[in-house]
């Protein structure tokens, strides 16, 4: 079964904008974009559609290329110190003078809905997504028990879940948050040996990789849920790292590129933002 994502990425959306509607002031998100990186671009437009459609502001700050880590820095400490301003995205990637681990740490933990700094008050965005997704999989096996939490956290125990990747956007932080909940888990990367046993015996994949179609319909066990969350552009083409085709022929539930993890992970994203004004 393929997994709709936007439709469950304008379910939350339709949700928050009801909230919002009830709040006495205007919610207001800064991105800080450096240089102008077509991608980037793109997913800022989209960020800029999912705050319009909840009823609040997105404000672009765009710097040049060139621009240093220390201007960066303050820069960053003006938007915490601005009680207007309820969440800052530095968007990724950053040039090679600036160094995203130390802006992360720069970044109000009260305002980081991106969820990098090691204190914010936020889950990742990504990390929410592929639990939303997740439960959206639970609810469809087993309906009457979709509004016991509890329930489907001690039923995504009971399953074999693979991660594949580590990265700092994708792997790391879906792992930190399966940890923080108690999920048993494994990680693969380029260097486990053991890749094609792993993926064969999983009940759940989330690939964080960003290759095109790097897993086809024959490395995977039968009725796996396939959560593919890497992207890369195959021919202009956004591509996930499931082989579609083959792959649904096999997976009791998959998510499509695009489609799939990418708007729900927007609509997570404005779901901090809202949480933010909240607080």
């Amino acid at each position: 079964m393929k997994i709709n994502g936007r439709e469950i990425a304008d379910g939350i959306l339709a949700k928050l904008k009801k909230e919002v509607q009830g709040l006495p002031n205007g919610i207001k998100l800064v991105v800080v974009l450096i240089g102008k990186n077509p991608s980037s671009l793109s997913f800022i437009k989209q960020k800029n559609k999912a705050v319009l459609s909840i009823g609040a502001n997105l404000e672009l700050i765009t710097l040049p290329q060139n621009t240093s880590q220390t201007f960066l820095i303050n820069k960053i400490k003006q938007f915490n110190n601005d009680t207007k301003i309820n969440g800052i995205i530095v968007q990724l990637p950053l040039p090679t003078q600036i160094n995203h681990a130390i802006i992360a740490q720069v970044i109000a933990p009260s305002k980081d809905i991106d969820g990098f700094n090691k204190n914010s008050l936020f889950t990742p965005p990504i990390a929410l997504a592929v639990l939303k997704i997740l439960q959206n999989c639970f609810i469809n096996l087993k309906k009457e028990l979709k509004n016991h939490n509890q329930i489907f956290i001690n039923w995504l125990s009971t399953q074999k879940i693979l991660i594949l990747g580590r990265g700092d956007t994708g792997g790391k932080p879906i792992s930190d948050t399966f940890t923080k909940m108690g999920i048993n888990f494994t990680v693969a990367h380029s260097k486990t040996t053991n890749i094609k046993e792993l993926l064969k015996s999983s009940n759940i994949i989330i690939s964080c990789v960003g290759k095109p179609n790097i897993i086809t319909g024959d490395m995977i066990g039968k009725n796996a849920v396939c959560i593919g969350v890497g992207i890369s552009n195959l021919h202009s083409r956004l591509t996930g790292d499931f082989e579609e085709p083959s792959v649904s022929k096999l997976a009791s539930f998959y998510t499509p590129t695009p489609g799939g993890v990418g708007p729900i992970n927007v609509a997570c994203l404005m779901q901090n933002l809202v949480i933010s004004a909240k607080k």
